[in-house]
């Protein structure tokens, strides 16, 4: 890999400066626009666009609602994601 096989610039307001490989630009790419399309293809289920269910909760309980949510969504995005089956782990016994 030579230094043409890498990106790099400053991240704004900061002195930091970011690098990566192409390679590993492009796969970010692609999981961005694949994670864009399943929003698309499951509009509503962000937990971020939910109001509370209930709004007499405390804090605690609608924050801990809210990482339910999180949680369904995350697992609806998987299952909605071609091509990738959700793993089913098999004993190192049985191998």
């Amino acid at each position: 890999m030579g230094l043409d096989d890498f990106l790099s610039c400053r991240i704004p307001g900061t002195e930091v400066h970011l690098g990566m490989s192409r390679k590993l630009f492009a796969a970010c790419e692609r999981l961005q626009e694949e994670d864009l399309a399943i929003a698309r293809r499951t509009p509503g289920l962000h937990a971020e666009d939910q109001p509370p269910a209930d709004r007499e909760l405390s804090d605690e309980a609608q924050k801990e609602q809210r990482l339910t949510q999180r949680r369904i969504f995350r697992e609806q995005q998987e299952e909605a994601r071609p091509g990738c089956a959700p793993c089913s782990a098999t004993p190192a016994s049985e191998v």
